[in-house]
């Protein structure tokens, strides 16, 4: 149950959160009515120190305990959720915001004002744009999009991690599928290196489709428990 506790939420309002990420409360989407979302891209980030137990607290000195799902295929706060909803009194399209300080502990900001249903439009194009290709096993491949990388006609990949996986699936082409766009790209052998591997063309085109911008930092999600020709391409916010 919600409580006031002012030295605890002291202590996580004095710490500079690490990540941060948008949730709603939604008036009448069944799918969020007894489970809040978790941003997808956040939990993928933090999986590693993500606990299932965490504590979020409010400027105004107020505790909860929810409990997260720890999955990365549906991320979802479940116990305590409809608590915090009630506590709140929030009826509407609420936008909820949570601030990652470390140690299970949270932010959190809540928006009493009712956002509207092009808010929740838009929180619900997010949810899908997120979304895994597929059930299973994955394995997450970061690329930060220098000025070399995103503006070439071909992504050049090489090495362990995702150069390991493009070799050992042995496709003769991959289809990435980008937050708005997917694009088929076809897999080339470096003349001077078999584990250096050229996909495009048109690696740039793709890039600026779907609104990546140089610096950016994107993640390639495969699937590792059954080939797959199809990789999940998300821009980390």
């Amino acid at each position: 149950m919600p409580h006031s506790n002012l030295e605890l939420s002291r202590r996580i309002w004095n710490r500079e959160p690490t990540a941060v990420f948008t949730t709603m409360s939604l008036r009448h989407e069944e799918l969020f009515k007894d489970y809040g979302h978790v941003d997808r891209l956040f939990a993928i980030n933090n999986q590693a120190n993500l606990e299932r137990h965490w504590i979020l607290a409010d400027a105004a000195g107020i505790i909860h305990h929810v409990e997260y799902n720890e999955d990365l295929l549906h991320p979802r706060l479940t116990r305590g959720w409809m608590e915090l909803r009630n506590f709140y009194g929030l009826l509407g399209e609420h936008h909820i915001l949570i601030g990652y300080v470390g140690a299970a502990s949270f932010q959190l900001t809540v928006f009493r004002s009712d956002a509207g249903q092009v808010a929740m439009n838009g929180f619900l194009c997010d949810i899908a744009s997120t979304e895994a290709l597929f059930q299973g096993h994955f394995a997450h491949y970061r690329l930060t999009l220098n000025a070399e990388i995103y503006n070439n006609d071909y992504l050049i990949v090489s090495g362990e991690g995702f150069g390991n996986y493009i070799e050992d699936s042995d496709f003769g082409h991959f289809i990435l599928c980008g937050p708005l766009i997917h694009e088929i790209f076809v897999v080339e052998t470096s003349p001077t290196s078999s584990s250096t591997f050229y996909l495009g063309p048109l690696w740039n085109e793709f890039c600026r489709s779907n609104e990546f911008d140089e610096g950016d930092t994107i993640i390639f999600e495969v699937q590792t428990d059954v080939r797959n020709s199809h990789i999940k391409v998300l821009l980390c916010h």
